[in-house]
This record gives structure tokens, C-alpha cells and sequence, in this order.
């Protein structure tokens, strides 16, 4: 079984009944039975690889079908949308400064985590993986796992033996138990040795997938066989160099963007390569996501 986190980036459109934007912000549960009911109102829905988009929902589902096993995803949007589950189009997130954020709507300090178990049922990860065989791939990034770890550290000794977790930065999970169950994938999966080179945002992604290639021949291991093999794997492979890139007000990001909009197509991967790469502008993924939507809602593009 493989968990990756679900993506912003949507291939269905977005049903208008479900942006965070929209719900009245007050308490946590009353927010959160908002959302409840304006998903269970909701019809238009669709399998999950119709659904999202972006390289790391594609890496990770490339990965399920090369591995013969089924992929679900965890959202904070819908919880844990099961293999072959049919899912409406959301907009809705726990992380970033974007009006996506449903946190925003509810009383200050709340946590992702406080999210999660006041809008899911408990348990539903437990009952996903109940009777499952062979290792568990979760593939999320830090906030995911945040939002899910007292889920993930209430599962019993031989689940929890069979987790392999894939996350970018090094000391993610450290004071938490699970941190022995995450596979030792660090900058050099970003190297120039690397046949996987990518962003922070799809790196849960890209590790798996290179896991996927050493552990698809070998049979079941220990953790510490496993942690073993990708550190061999990485032995010899080289740091990426640090890019020095400048700070820019977001009026100078969009007016980059918009002088290579037409001449790279609008593609929002090449657009931000374009800005980290050859510009040297720095610009983490949520705020280019925001400063690009902003543009095309705006009709700059």
C-alpha cells in the first residue's frame, strides 16, 4: 500500500461549493461540520488519477502501478480517499499563507493536526491498512505527516514495522518515534548524480520512486536493511550546489513571470525553474502557486 499526499493542483475543476475561502470562519468543530456537510452535498466526483495533478501525485502513481500495489491518498481536504474511491474536486489545504488554508478560519493556533481529528472519523488509517501485506510507502511531506502522526503512532507494532517513510528534511519526525521508520533520503536525491532532480514539493515523491527500484527485486526486509540499502544507494552521490538566489517583492515576481509566460507556454514547472534557475530568484512553491493564480484570475496572462 502506498499514502501520498493529495495535490493542490487539480486536473477536474473545482466544485464551487468547496473552497475554504468560502466557509464562515468561527470554532474548529463548527467549521469543520461546515465543510463535512457541503462535501457530503457535493455530487460531481472522480477517481483519484483524474483528480489530482502535479509530478508528485504522478511519481507516486507511477510508482503504485510499477510495484503492482494499490495507492491511496491522504488530504486534508477528504481525509483518506481510498484506492478506487470516487472524490469530488476540492480547494481546500493546511499549510501555506494562501486563502486555500482553512486554518485561517478557524481560531488562531489551531494545528493541522487539530484538523484532521476534528473533520475525520479516527481510526480510518488503522482500517486501510488492516489485513494488508508487505511494506506501507507514505510518501508526504512534513505538514501531512504532522497532521497524521498520532494516527500513525496509535497503529500496532507489526504495522508500524512494515512503515517506510519518505520526506524531505532531514529532521523531520525527529522527536517522534516514527522517525525510525524513515528512509535516509537527503539533498542528494537533488544532486548532479541524480536521475531524479526536482523541487521540495514533490520530493516524498521522487525518493519513493527511487526506493521503488532497489526494493522491487529484493524481497521483504527489516527497516534497518531497508535504511541500509538507500544509504549504499546514495554512497558516492554528490550534493547539489547551493543556489544563492535574491529575495524579490512579489510585483518583481509576476512581472518575471509575466515577460516568460507566452514563451514558456504557461507552464507552471518550467515558469518556476525559469525563475529559480535562470533568474536566481528565490520563490518557494506555495507563494509562486499564488503569485501565478493571481495573474490568471486577474487576466495579466
Amino acid at each position: 500500500m502506498i499514502l501520498v499526499a493529495c495535490s493542490r493542483r487539480k486536473r477536474a475543476p473545482v466544485d464551487a461549493t468547496l473552497c475554504a475561502a468560502d466557509l464562515l470562519a468561527g470554532s474548529l468543530d463548527a467549521v469543520a461540520a461546515e465543510w463535512r456537510a457541503r462535501l457530503t452535498a457535493s455530487t460531481r466526483k472522480y477517481l483519484p488519477s483524474a483528480l489530482y495533478g502535479g509530478r508528485s501525485f504522478a511519481e507516486a502513481l507511477s510508482t503504485s502501478r510499477h510495484l503492482g500495489i494499490q495507492l491511496a491518498v491522504i488530504s486534508a481536504g477528504l481525509g483518506v480517499v481510498e484506492p478506487e474511491a470516487l472524490a469530488p474536486s476540492y480547494s481546500l489545504t493546511t499549510a501555506g499563507a494562501t486563502d486555500e488554508n482553512v486554518l485561517s478560519r478557524c481560531p488562531p493556533g489551531t494545528k493541522p493536526a487539530d484538523w484532521w481529528r476534528e473533520t475525520f472519523q479516527h481510526g480510518t488509517i488503522s482500517r486501510l491498512l488492516h489485513g494488508s501485506t508487505g511494506r506501507i510507502y507514505l510518501a508526504l511531506p512534513q505538514t501531512y505527516l504532522d497532521m497524521i502522526a498520532d494516527e500513525l503512532t496509535q497503529l500496532d507494532v507489526q504495522t508500524l514495522d512494515r512503515l517506510r517513510i519518505f520526506t524531505a528534511g532531514e529532521r523531520t519526525l525527529n522527536s517522534s518515534a516514527l522517525r525510525h521508520y524513515v528512509m535516509p533520503y537527503d539533498g542528494r536525491l537533488d544532486g548532479p548524480d541524480s536521475l531524479l532532480p526536482g523541487t521540495k514539493s514533490d520530493f516524498a515523491s521522487r525518493a519513493l520512486k527511487h526506493f521503488s527500484g532497489i526494493v522491487s527485486t529484493r524481497e521483504y526486509q527489516m527497516v534497518e536493511d531497508d535504511r541500509a540499502a538507500v544509504q549504499q544507494s546514495l554512497d558516492g552521490m554528490r550534493y547539489p550546489e547551493i543556489a544563492r538566489r535574491t529575495k524579490k517583492s512579489d510585483a518583481e515576481v509576476q512581472s518575471a513571470l509575466l515577460d516568460a509566460w507566452h514563451a514558456l507556454g504557461g507552464n507552471k514547472g518550467r515558469l518556476l525553474r525559469h525563475l529559480r534557475d535562470d533568474m536566481q530568484i528565490a520563490c518557494e512553491q506555495s507563494r509562486f502557486s499564488r503569485l501565478a493564480r493571481e495573474l490568471e484570475e486577474a487576466g495579466r496572462v
